[in-house]
């Protein structure tokens, strides 16, 4: 399977799930819909999930964006859509994204420089 150049993210997320007692966020995000030699298909991308997780193999992490095929573009996006669940549906994740965000923010922020204060007369 070639790299998918992604440039046009439909939708991501951050999910925050629990395994073994240890907290995991994991990054998901869903590219639009393209059609391909192969038929229809959906780049789908998740990232920080824990060592244990990986769908495509026992011995490497899934890394980068992957194709998920669909008869149409609905049915690849909702394929994509589909598998994201039913990957983390056990681990019950909830959406951080709020905060992440909020914290993405700052970071960009110029740092706070003290101002001085004008002397009352």
């Amino acid at each position: 399977m070639s790299r998918l150049p992604v440039f046009d993210v439909v939708a991501e997320d951050w999910w925050e799930y629990t395994h073994e007692e240890q907290v995991y966020v994991a990054h998901v995000a869903i590219g639009r819909p393209r059609r391909g030699d192969d038929g229809w298909t959906c780049p789908l991308r998740i990232e920080g999930a824990h060592e244990v997780w990986n769908p495509f193999s026992m011995h490497k992490r899934w890394k980068g964006w992957k194709a998920i095929p669909g008869q149409g573009p609905f049915d690849a996006m909702m394929n994509a859509l589909m598998f994201a669940f039913r990957l983390f549906g056990e681990l019950t994740p909830r959406s951080v994204a709020a905060p992440i965000r909020a914290l993405e923010k700052a970071a960009k922020r110029k740092p706070y420089r003290a101002r001085k204060r004008r002397a009352k007369r």
